[in-house]
């Protein structure tokens, strides 16, 4: 199976549905832009394995329509990640995702508001899940009201994750990074090398930066002039591992 080169935008629910019929083996879902969708990336139905997620551009700034009008409104920020069925295997790399406002899924629902961005849901019953090379930013608008950028993997996670970018615009008290546990309890780390010492070996390749893309409003609104391109001195060039390296 293969879907590349489409335009996915303004789904009210999921934009990206892996699902198949059973004993579908690698599937490439690549050179894709995601935008304005509720969940970017969903896991559903009949497992599908071996995935290979690549060079998609995954943006969930824009909000989509979701609610009737009330106190709150009737928009809902979009998250990167949801997960209803085991996962894997799959390798998600070479990816540039971007979040605002989001909350990423740990080890249980209750985490979604803890973090941007997670990969997986569950830290057991599902397959090897690697991420590397991808870019993963993550724009909270609130002042003082930031989030975790990501939910990391623990060491014994059958990854492993390697190799990303990572970067938070706006502020608050809020560590950069959070390793599920259990239930819905999580570990803060604050730098990524704080991370590594903890658990290794994931993530030993890695950053935590400004990807530095050509054109980017860091108060997360989209603009006309957009660019996600990377400069030519971004960090992020470069500095990927090689994937041979991980199998």
């Amino acid at each position: 199976m293969r879907f590349h080169h489409n335009w996915v935008h303004n789904f009210t629910d999921d934009g990206l549905i892996v699902a198949g019929v059973p004993g579908t083996r690698n599937a490439r879902i690549y050179q894709n832009v995601i935008t304005q969708c509720l969940t970017a990336l969903s896991f559903s139905g009949n497992a599908v394995g071996q995935i290979y997620i690549f060079r998609n551009l995954f943006d969930s700034r824009l909000p989509t329509l979701g609610t009737r009008p009330g106190n709150d409104g009737p928009l809902r920020q979009g998250r990167f990640h949801k997960e209803g069925t085991a996962e894997g295997p799959f390798d998600l790399f070479h990816n540039t995702c971007i979040v605002l406002d989001a909350g990423g899924i740990g080890t249980a629902l209750e985490d979604i508001a803890a973090a941007g961005f997670g990969h997986y849901r569950s830290l057991v019953g599902a397959d090897r899940r690697r991420a590397y090379n991808n870019i993963f930013v993550a724009v909270f608008s609130k002042p003082n009201e930031a989030k975790a950028i990501a939910f990391l993997p623990p060491s014994g996670f059958a990854g492993p994750t390697d190799g990303n970018t990572y970067h938070r615009f706006g502020s608050g008290p809020a560590p950069n990074f959070r390793v599920p546990t259990a239930g819905s309890a999580s570990k803060p780390h604050q730098e990524l090398s704080d991370y590594i010492l903890a658990e290794s070996p994931q993530e030993q390749s890695r950053q935590s930066t400004d990807p530095l893309f050509k054109s980017f409003d860091e108060t997360g609104t989209p603009q006309p002039g957009d660019d996600l391109r990377l400069e030519s001195g971004s960090p992020a060039h470069d500095s990927a591992v090689t994937t041979s390296s991980h199998g």
